[in-house]
């Protein structure tokens, strides 16, 4: 750690000098120091990871993100999950991205290397684990030992790593999904490809050249901006897929964070082609460049500080790295500004406004609208850092300022959206009105009359496109209409800019397709936010049905009660099953819909599920499941499960709530309840419970209980079970949700059976096949055998030998029966699974095998079960556990936004390897 951190020194150092001297030798060694940190980095990583797929707990940050169970793709998702693992993978990214400004060979390199290596000893600074004097810790190795933080008994054990195992934290089940494989990654990357045109920008200053490092940065902020988008949409699609508000952006602080330092690069983008095509707004360029990177140090501090923990659900806790973080912002931030003061009257100003014609002029002036959008949404995300400033103030002061305290917003989407719509219609405007427009307003002579033919030809299409989605989409507010007009003004007239203009030239499509990827993805939020349609809601449920739920929400969601179809408009619902996957449980719920005619247009299967914690003790979270049309999504959501599925400290609470009336009864005895009147028809010695399994030697006793409802007069039955397996008494109950009545065996029905069985008489017979004897006034027929034996008790093993014998019974009235008990040998130890025949009240035991008389050997007995008492607990207050709340929504035209975002980072995308392409081009020339 100490090399990785020391090398980076070296490096900044060296290239300094080099670029200073131009000296060689110092790039040299630069160079040799950069290669070593790079190695020291990527063995400090590949340990880590090494430790994590071993689980080796006795290392704390192991200890905190996996687990025995976590899945190994997961491990890489736990590793940058930690704030830890998160600098080191900022790390590996900044190294990627100095070695390839290396590899250019530029005049350049030498300082952008130095300036990006400042950065890069901060983040290695954030990992150092050392102390200075004083007992002041630097940063949090990453191979702290357990014990070295604890100093609890357990670890005087030699063995303890074998005690802790259980109890590693492991990673938040809520991150466990695909998304957070490839989301935090590119979100990185674009973070540190973000400070490749900060350091540009701090070299341009360095060397007093503000106009060369133009052209060289252009290219790194077209790829910051458009991996930076890119991470920023695969966030939107984590949150729109895996969580549970039922969007794809929510205005979370830590979304923020990382979207405004996008939207100031874009500006610094915009205002780089200024300065490289006009020589205007450079400083501005110098600005807006320092000021993304800042902000990206600035989101670092807000969500790695713990200030953000209680306002956003993605902040990472305090790790006591709050004052690094503040010296790491406030050492760029003074590095930035002092550069700049030194420098500030060099840059080269031109005294002429640019003119209104001119495209450079609307495209600052879009710069400007950008950044009005980054201060208004970092003003309010920044509402807990202000307050923490009052309450310091006030510690310094000696006075209570807590009155000085703002609150978050409590409509934090409707509080943005107020302002940002503001921005989206200007954005869009500008983009139709300056892509025709030319730098320094060449030619506007001879070309405003072609100009404003488009411009009202545009109007005119962008007019006729809003009523068109206004057929299709209900906006009702004048801001929004204006939105929608102004997005489609981008659309038409960027599109009409890529059809008549490009002629080939890639080059000059890239902006046109980022600006009309810009008006759909506007057009894509109108139409899946203003418009998204509540499916769901049922106005005829009561609220006393639904107690937590009863609220205005209460009516957007659909009861599904299992296998009852429920019409929700065109559709109609069942609930068929439920299925627990390692800690989520899906329920699979089939959906048909229905034309006008009543015919069915359409049929498909969700999976909505919830998610529990590592214990089944709560629902942490729900997964929503999402059925995707061209032009609409269909997005389903649980919104309540009942109390059976709700966790383990939600089933104790309502088992400690339930009264439970204690009776014993005999075969055919009736008794009531306050909803039924009931009896117990048979018993049984198998069970139905799906979620039991059984094993060998199990002892299973199964009542079938008959419950008729008082209020409908319906009969249902009801199998409640015990089974002994070696020592230990299991007790399977049973509901009936019908007659909201629950029914569990005692324990006691164990001593009645070893009871009656000991005073039970069997009749021994040895039989060959074919041969026929009597027994207990029976005649027994030995038919043959099976060897492969089915029966609800048994599981087949692959080292069983397992037979039953296919028996004929006939009773001395006449009446036969047909019996197949069953015979096995488990690991050397024999089994056997009987038969009982409820009417002539008969257990037939097929106990033996000898091979070598070519016999079997049969116990023929009566366990003599209508005198059997019967003790169970009833309760007939007993809430359904067959039913599950669904939310389901349709977003129209959500397939917009994605699709308009991809376009933005296309376009951006496609600038870039156009210009590399030309600099390759000249390079060659």
């Amino acid at each position: 750690m100490v090399t990785l951190f020391v090398t980076t020194l070296l490096a900044i150092y060296s290239f300094f000098k080099a670029g200073k001297s131009k000296n060689v030798p110092w790039m040299n060694l630069g160079t040799s120091a950069f290669a070593i940190h790079t190695v020291a980095t990527l063995l400090v990583i590949g340990l880590l990871l090494y430790s994590m797929f071993n689980r080796f707990y006795e290392y704390n940050f192991v200890f905190e993100q996996v687990s025995d169970d976590l899945p190994a793709t997961y491990v890489f998702v736990a590793f940058w999950e930690g704030q830890i693992g998160s600098f080191l993978l900022w790390m590996f990214w900044n190294i990627a991205m100095g070695w390839m400004i290396w590899r250019s060979k530029s005049e350049w390199s030498a300082p952008v290397l130095g300036f990006m290596l400042i950065i890069q000893a901060f983040l290695a600074s954030m990992v150092l684990g050392i102390y200075l004097p004083g007992d002041i810790p630097i940063g949090r190795s990453p191979f702290t030992l357990l014990r070295d933080l604890n100093d609890a008994p357990i670890f005087a054990s030699a063995d303890y790593i074998q005690s802790i195992r259980k109890m590693a934290s492991g990673l938040n089940v809520l991150l466990q999904n695909y998304w957070n494989i490839i989301h935090p990654p590119t979100l990185f990357l674009g973070f540190a490809a973000t400070a490749v045109p900060f350091s540009f920008a701090l070299s341009g200053m360095w060397y007093k050249d503000h106009k060369t490092w133009l052209q060289s940065a252009l290219p790194w902020a077209l790829f910051a901006g458009a991996v930076l988008g890119t991470g920023i949409l695969l966030g939107g699609a984590w949150a729109y897929e895996a969580l549970s508000f039922g969007g794809y952006w929510a205005w979370d602080p830590v979304e923020n964070t990382s979207f405004v330092p996008w939207l100031i690069l874009i500006a610094g983008i915009h205002t780089n082609l200024i300065a490289r095509n006009t020589g205007y707004s450079i400083k501005s360029t110098y600005g807006f460049y320092g000021l993304a990177f800042l902000l990206v140090v600035y989101s670092t501090f807000l969500t790695r500080s713990g200030i953000l923990a209680d306002t956003s659900a993605h902040a990472f806790t305090e790790m006591g790295l709050q004052k690094q973080l503040l010296i790491y912002l406030g050492t760029l931030m003074g590095l930035f500004v002092v550069l700049y003061g030194r420098t500030r009257k060099s840059i080269p100003v031109i005294e002429q406004e640019e003119k209104l014609s001119s495209r450079e002029f609307w495209m600052f002036i879009g710069s400007l609208v950008l950044l009005f959008s980054a201060v208004l949404i970092t003003y309010t995300t920044s509402i807990p850092v202000y307050n923490k400033l009052f309450d310091g103030l006030g510690s310094l002061l000696g006075k209570d300022l807590s009155s000085w305290h703002r609150a978050m917003p409590l409509e934090p989407i409707a509080h943005y959206n107020k302002f940002q719509v503001w921005v989206a219609f200007f954005l869009a405007l500008l983009t139709g009105l300056s892509q025709w427009l030319r730098y320094r307003a060449m030619g506007w002579e001879q070309y405003h009359k072609t100009y404003y033919r488009l411009l009202a030809i545009h109007a005119g299409g962008a007019l006729v496109l809003t009523l068109l989605v206004n057929l299709w989409l209900s906006i009702h507010a004048w801001q929004y209409q204006a939105m929608l007009f102004a997005a489609a003004f981008a659309v038409i007239a960027n599109l009409d800019y890529l059809i008549r203009q490009i002629h080939g030239n890639i080059k000059l499509g890239a902006s046109a397709l980022a600006h009309a990827g810009l008006g759909i993805m506007l057009i894509g939020i109108l139409s899946s936010g203003l418009n998204q349609d509540i499916i769901s809601k049922n106005t005829n449920i009561l609220k006393e049905d639904f107690g937590s739920l009863a609220d205005e929400s209460l009516f957007d969601n659909v009861y599904l009660t299992k296998n009852i179809p429920q019409r929700m408009r065109d559709y109609t619902l069942l609930y068929k099953k439920d299925t627990i996957i390692r800690n989520e449980r899906f329920y699979d719920i089939d959906i048909f819909k229905q034309g006008p005619d009543g015919k069915m247009t359409d049929k498909f299967t969700i999976h909505p599920g919830v998610v529990y914690d590592d214990k089944f003790a709560k629902i942490l979270s729900v997964n929503p499941s999402i059925q995707r049309y061209w032009n609409r999504d269909l997005f389903t959501l649980v919104a309540q499960v009942n109390a059976h599925h709700s966790g383990n400290e939600a089933m104790h609470q309502l088992e400690d709530s339930l009264t439970y009336q204690k009776m014993s009864m005999m075969l055919k005895d009736t008794f009531e309840t306050k909803t039924v009147k009931a009896w117990i028809e048979s018993i049984s010695f198998e069970s139905e419970n799906p979620d039991y399994e059984p094993e060998p030697g199990d002892l299973c006793l199964s009542p079938v209980f008959m419950l008729q409802s008082k209020t409908t007069g319906k009969i249902y039955p009801s199998k409640p079970s015990i089974v002994l397996r070696g020592n230990v008494v299991y007790s399977l109950s049973d509901v009936v949700n019908e007659v909201n009545t629950k029914i569990r065996l005692s324990d006691n029905l164990l001593d009645e059976y070893f009871r009656q069985e000991a005073s039970a008489s069997y009749t021994t017979l040895e039989l060959k096949q074919g041969q026929t004897a009597q027994a207990e006034g029976y005649t027994i027929h030995f038919a043959g055998f099976n060897r492969h034996p089915e029966h609800p008790m048994y599981q087949a093993d692959s080292t069983d030998i397992a037979i039953s014998a296919f028996l004929e019974i006939q009773s001395p009235g006449g009446a036969t029966y047909q019996a197949e008990p069953i015979y096995y040998i488990r690991g050397n130890r024999p089994f056997n699974i009987p038969v009982y025949l409820p009417d002539p009240d008969l257990m037939v035991r097929f106990t033996h095998v000898d091979p070598g008389k070519e016999t079997i050997e049969l116990q023929i007995g009566s366990d003599h079960l209508d005198q059997w008492t019967i003790p169970f607990e009833i309760s007939s207050d007993y809430p359904r556990d067959d039913y599950v709340v669904l939310q389901a929504k349709i977003f129209p035209g959500i397939n917009l936004f994605w699709s308009g975002g991809l376009l933005m980072m296309a376009g951006l995308g496609l600038a870039l390897w156009s210009r590399r392409k030309q600099r390759r081009a000249n390079s060659n020339g």
